[in-house]
């Protein structure tokens, strides 16, 4: 266990991940439905960006050499 990162809320256990899960896909909805407002290239920019995030959250970050910092 990490010293100060076991005391955040999912990894103490007082918040459920699938709350967290839920909670992050209704934000990105809601952020996504509010960019449909703004010029079409924001919208781009925002699904790049979001598929960027996910894809080294999900999948990169593992594959990435360790000690090469």
């Amino acid at each position: 266990d990490h010293p100060r990162k076991s005391h955040r809320p999912f990894a103490a256990g007082k918040i459920p991940i699938t709350h967290g899960i839920l909670l992050a896909a209704l934000l990105m909805s809601g952020a996504f439905l509010v960019s449909l407002l703004l010029p079409w290239r924001f919208v781009g920019i925002l699904s790049i960006y979001v598929a960027c995030t996910l894809g080294y959250s999900l999948l990169l970050k593992r594959k990435a050499p360790k000690g090469s910092g």
